[in-house]
């Protein structure tokens, strides 16, 4: 799918506000950042809220990957790990479309149940996620490369990248990443294959 059809993507998103509208427990759905405020780009991603009724955020946002699916097939179902305890942010990388495009959902209530156990949790999908939107920001001209390293250096030597432009780091810090996480047994091969893909198409050519 060409990034530059940008219409696609508000295709993508109409397709899931009226899932969203139909449950009797959302008030209310709307855009918020980039898509809301007009600043969008071909490499912005999705983000909507949903004001809820008569259920807490925790319960809803835990339904969400359900409400969804009828979209398409989901590469990744995670979370908006940085957002909790105090707000459930879902974050969907739906397989037809760009990984630039996930959609992520926030959801509001009046009913709040704390989430640290979930950020406590291990989320192999993580540093994935990071990585998509690190190589996002580098295709914008702006390098925050060592955002990403600063996860990487905390198991792996990075010194033998530091001469390397950002592009070949990023490169280089897929590779460790996928390695490592396969070695903890997480079902990662269809994620890093689409990275993998991000990879050849903007950080090699």
């Amino acid at each position: 799918m060409n990034l530059e059809d940008v219409g696609c993507r508000e295709e993508l998103a109409q397709s899931i506000i009226p899932l969203l509208e139909k449950d009797a427990r959302v008030a209310e759905v709307g855009y918020y950042g980039s898509m809301a405020d007009g600043t969008a780009d071909c490499y912005s991603d999705i983000d909507l809220r949903v004001q809820l009724t008569d259920v807490s955020d925790r319960v809803f946002a835990e339904a969400l990957p359900d409400l969804v699916r009828p979209v398409g097939s989901l590469l990744i179902e995670g979370w908006g790990l940085s957002a909790l305890p105090d707000q459930y942010v879902r974050t969907f990388y739906f397989d037809a479309y760009p990984l630039f495009w996930h959609v992520d959902i926030a959801c509001d209530s009046d009913e709040h149940v704390d989430g640290v156990d979930i950020q406590q949790d291990y989320h192999w999908e993580q540093m994935f996620k990071i990585w998509i939107d690190v190589v996002s920001s580098l295709l914008r001209g702006e390098d925050t490369t060592a955002y990403y390293e600063g996860f990487i250096s905390r198991w792996r030597d990075v010194s033998s990248v530091q001469d390397l432009e950002p592009a070949a780091k990023l490169s280089q810090y897929l590779d460790w990443y996928a390695e490592r996480t396969r070695g903890r047994g997480a079902p990662c091969e269809a994620v890093y294959r689409r990275c993998d893909e991000v990879r050849h198409l903007y950080l090699l050519c």
